[in-house]
């Protein structure tokens, strides 16, 4: 497999973020088939991050997770 470019690990990043709750660097990682760096997955989630893609991230025991915004705000509730 080539490597893939910049852009192209930032959409795959992006739609694995929008298709799962939250994703860790070792996923993304795994999901890459161990083809990019742990490093390299790090930069693009910065460069994602830094461009006002908005990403949020926990820092929890078990290593960051990054996921989007929509599953901060939990699910819609009407107001009677």
């Amino acid at each position: 497999m080539s490597e893939l470019t910049q852009l192209e690990r930032a959409l795959r990043i992006l739609q694995r973020l929008i298709t799962h709750d939250s994703v860790t660097v070792n996923e993304l990682f795994n999901m890459f088939d161990q083809q990019e760096s742990i490093r390299t997955i790090q930069r693009t989630l910065d460069n994602i991050m830094s461009s006002n893609i908005p990403i949020t991230y926990d820092n929890g025991a078990h290593g960051t997770r990054y996921c989007t915004p929509s599953e901060l705000a939990g699910p819609l509730r009407s107001i009677s």
